[in-house]
């Protein structure tokens, strides 16, 4: 009754006049694809910003359009006219230029009804100093003062990211040399087209030279100054080998262009600007960083133009997903080229050196969590895990299948949105195999990889050797592992550890003796030593690290925080009882025995774990052998036994009257 009065309530409220769809600012699921064709003037000296754009688009949604919105704050300095068919439409959210949402909401004259084409003449304007500049501000490279500019006109919004097509014709002060997102033309002084650009970016430098190639029908150019000529000449054929691998590796390249600037004055690496236009920092100080730096650093700028230009991110500002494909995308040029992998050593080092220090890493956290953490989440999280996590998935599926992803991925997302649900539902349709486990131990938790080589030997037999190599899992996170066994006449095999058991017995059949063993020998994973227990000086933290531990197989960390908790002489029944579940999980019968009698003693009357506490001290009397024992803790625990009942789902057990009754007539066997 009170779901049928809930249920005409609603359809009550969403009927009420004035509430309409055509009336209602909304975001399509698939937003339109539009055109802006762009005249635009950059005046510096007079530090101004102008043009006429004409914004062409189609709603190809399936219901009427009434409201559109346009990224374009209304402040003092800011200026825009839209007019649609010559009526010029009026901004809702006021005229008077005050502060606002950051957004320009328009009414148009009548709804736009499904597959109707919609063409916006906006003219805009506003001071050059205003336009958000990305990270850099403005630049003072070289010879000169360079500008780049991003969200510098009125756009689309939709609230998330989408293609759109532009051409722009750009005049600017002379003096300056242009540079922008999309292909340079000959059409005007400064024409460029693009046809899936994310955003469109606008570089003005000075004092700037021009060297261009092309790597199939890519056109090419760098902007550098005559001190960063050295720096410009390898990052050009650096540009076009990896654009030419890019194409090969994964079918295509995204746009018809790629430009690169120069961006701070120091080489500290670079960034994308926007959709095929990127910066390389420090070009002016070629000396100080080895050729491998700009090689990287240019590959990598240029891989953003697959994930986050091309294939949308949908967890921005937490875009470890994108992020990380694109830096395997770029070891993989790397690889190609035979250079040094040390940049991708040092990502992995900043994700391991947090984890010693005890950090929270876990990836699948809120901005507001985030923010939280004493940790540069950025470099450590997005770049360093992020990067080892898609690495590690490429062991686990195969390098084959996973190049199949890669491209699958480029083609089902370009222009959408990618997220990890979404991507680790295609990495399971392409490998076929259930990745749950994968996603959840990386991204939901703050576990760790670590495995180590316990032991090894050769022995000769007949005319072969036969080596046994033994691998413990010391860490907190469960995967296959590659093991590779080197032998005395330079032949190499590869074995791969069970995610499943905690130590894997791999055997090698050889010519000749064992030499050495290597963990991990291609260096794809993320490899941390095996984490020392963190000191605990406090009830607080022994609480925290009884929690910590797995339910499954927490082997030596049970043992170690059991010793602690004894030290401390903790008189908390639930957390002893927790302690006593996973010590037993891990098969120390006779610590989890002693963890229960201690939680028995202090468990409040009436409890689940006065009950419980005794029902599983009698499992382990009977595991250890002690039936008597164990029938007398029984019987002591249907004595208190009060209705309670205890579901050890892990185990598929309801511990209640009736198991401890069976108990009686028949040991608990694990």
């Amino acid at each position: 009754m009170h779901r049928l009065l809930f249920a005409v309530t609603v359809i009550a409220v969403l009927n009420i006049p004035g509430l309409s769809q055509e009336t209602r600012y909304r975001a399509p699921l698939a937003p339109p694809r539009a055109h802006y064709t762009i005249e635009c003037n950059i005046d510096v000296e007079a530090n101004t910003l102008s043009g006429v754009e004409v914004v062409r688009f189609r709603n190809t949604s399936s219901s009427p359009m009434g409201r559109i919105a346009f990224d374009w704050e209304y402040v003092s300095v800011r200026m825009m006219k839209a007019t649609l068919a010559g009526e010029q439409l009026t901004p809702l959210s006021g005229t008077e230029h005050s502060e606002s949402s950051g957004f320009t909401v328009l009414q148009l004259p009548s709804p736009a009804s499904p597959g109707s084409q919609i063409e916006l003449r906006v003219e805009f304007s506003r001071s050059l100093s205003d336009v958000p500049r990305s990270v850099l501000e403005e630049q003072k490279s070289g010879e000169g003062n360079n500008i780049t500019l991003t969200d510098w006109h009125p756009r689309l919004s939709w609230g998330f990211p989408t293609h759109d097509a532009y051409d722009v014709d750009i005049t600017a002060t002379p003096g300056y040399t242009i540079a922008a997102s999309g292909r340079y033309n000959t059409k005007g002084p400064g024409y460029f087209h693009v046809a899936n650009a994310r955003s469109f970016g606008l570089f003005l430098g000075k004092g700037l030279l021009v060297s261009g190639a092309t790597a199939g029908d890519v056109q090419i150019r760098c902007l550098y100054t005559a001190r960063g000529e050295e720096a410009a000449r390898l990052i050009l054929a650096t540009t076009v080998d990896a654009v030419n691998f890019y194409r090969q590796f994964l079918g295509f390249y995204p746009t018809e262009s790629i430009t690169i600037v120069p961006g701070f004055d120091f080489p500290a690496g670079g960034y994308p600007i926007a959709t095929a236009l990127a910066a390389v920092h420090g070009q002016e100080r070629f000396s100080e960083r080895p050729p491998i730096h700009w090689q990287w650093i240019t590959a990598h700028e240029i891989g953003h133009m697959y994930w986050g230009e091309y294939v949308l991110d949908n967890d921005y500002p937490l875009s470890w997903l994108t992020i990380g494909l694109g830096i395997y995308t770029d070891r993989e040029f790397i690889r190609s080229k035979k250079l040094s992998l040390e940049k991708y050593d040092e990502l992995m080092k900043r994700y391991s050196e947090s984890v010693l220090k005890y950090l929270n890493t876990t990836v699948d956290l809120t901005p507001e969590q985030v923010d939280e953490l004493e940790i540069d989440y950025n470099n450590v999280v997005v770049h360093g895990k992020g990067y080892g996590i898609i690495s590690a998935l490429a062991t686990v599926v195969g390098k084959e299948s996973f190049e199949r992803i890669l491209r699958r991925t480029q083609q089902e997302y370009g222009g959408k949105r990618l997220d990890s649900f979404s991507f680790r539902a295609l990495c399971e349709s392409e490998s076929g195999q259930d990745l749950e486990w994968f996603f959840d131990q990386w991204l939901r938790s703050n576990k760790y990889l670590s495995y180590e080589i316990i032991s090894k030997e050769s022995v000769k037999q007949g005319a072969t050797y036969r080596s046994t190599v033994k691998v413990k899992r010391v860490g907190t996170l469960s995967m296959p592992v590659i093991v590779g066994a080197y032998f005395q006449d330079g032949s190499h095999q590869l074995g791969l550890t069970d995610r499943l058991l905690e130590t894997n017995i791999l055997s090698f059949e050889s010519a000749s003796p064992l030499m050495e063993v290597q963990l991990d020998p291609n260096k794809e994973l993320p490899l941390v030593a095996a984490l020392p227990e963190k000191p605990i000086t406090s009830v607080d933290e022994l609480s925290a690290a009884i929690s910590r531990l797995p339910w499954k197989n927490p082997g030596t960390q049970a043992l170690a925080v059991y010793q602690k908790t004894k030290e401390l002489n903790y008189t908390g029944a639930n957390p002893w009882a927790w302690l006593g579940l996973k010590l037993f999980d891990s098969q120390y019968y006779a610590e989890s025995l002693d963890a229960f009698r201690r939680g028995s003693a202090v468990a409040a009357k009436g409890s689940p774990w006065e009950f419980g506490s005794l029902v599983w001290q009698g499992h382990l009397l009977d595991l250890l052998g002690k039936r008597e024992e164990a029938l007398e803790a029984y019987r002591k625990a249907l004595a208190k036994e009060g209705g309670n009942a205890l579901n050890h789902g892990q185990y598929g057990m309801v511990v209640n009257k009736a198991w401890v009754e069976k108990r009686l007539a028949k040991p608990f066997l694990r």
